[in-house]
């Protein structure tokens, strides 16, 4: 699962024009950095060795975005896996939660967006790992039935998009990821990934001054839906 905080650099490299200072004085020195707050839900199909499974997970995460470069961010962030589940093609349900989740990852923007109709459109490369435990649910349907689930994830990401009036972006990515799912429960280990390996996702953020939210939907492959509020510095 990918931390919850839209497509690494978009927010912060989604098209903010560069501000001037007035006649004859200096402009203001350049943004540094972006920070924010996000909560996002997610569902996904994964295969094990014998066992297919539904998971849902819900996280709150922190992150910030450093301007490393002209077109260039960095990203890390933490959060917590706050609740969730997994359901086996065993007819089990396990519960999962409270788990951590840790992400990094770096933007380039390609393409700026600022003049005339031309859209801005951003690369990204991101990892991440969460971890968590499972409990049979209710505990009574099977006896002990305990384990421990870490996730690993790269993804490599597209985004298209456009800001309007210095307000509004709306954009539209692209996304493939790939990585083991390590699932320990009693005396077996399992090894999974994701049935998909793809995310294509919509969202828009709302620019205020250095403030800016932005909402995203992902109907298609690995579904999530993830909001948030950040700042800029």
């Amino acid at each position: 699962m990918s931390a919850p905080v839209g497509p690494a650099g978009t927010i912060a490299g989604c098209g903010r024009p560069a501000t001037a200072g007035a006649a004859g004085e200096p402009a203001p020195a350049p943004l540094q950095a972006r920070s924010g707050v996000a909560f996002g839900w997610s569902r996904s199909d994964l295969i094990f060795d014998g066992i297919d499974a539904e998971v849902e997970r819900a996280a709150v995460v922190a992150s910030t975005d450093f301007f490393v470069r002209d077109g260039m961010t960095a990203q890390i962030a933490a959060g917590a896996l706050l609740d969730g589940s997994l359901e086996g093609s065993d007819g089990v349900v396990r519960s999962m939660g409270p788990g951590w989740m840790l992400a990094g990852g770096t933007t380039w923007r390609v393409l700026d967006g600022l003049v005339g109709a031309a859209p801005y459109l951003l690369l990204s490369l991101t990892f991440g790992a969460s971890g968590t435990r499972t409990v049979a649910d209710p505990p009574e349907s099977v006896s002990a039935l305990r384990g421990d689930y870490v996730a690993l994830d790269a993804r490599f990401g597209a985004t298209v998009g456009k800001t309007f009036g210095d307000l509004v972006s709306p954009y539209l990515s692209a996304r493939a990821f790939g990585g083991p799912v390590i699932w320990d429960e009693g005396d077996t280990t399992r090894l999974g990934t994701d049935r998909y390996h793809v995310q294509i996702a919509g969202g828009a953020a709302l620019l205020l001054g250095p403030v800016d939210l932005f909402v995203e939907g992902a109907p298609l492959g690995e579904q999530a839906i993830s909001a948030g509020v950040g700042v800029a510095y």
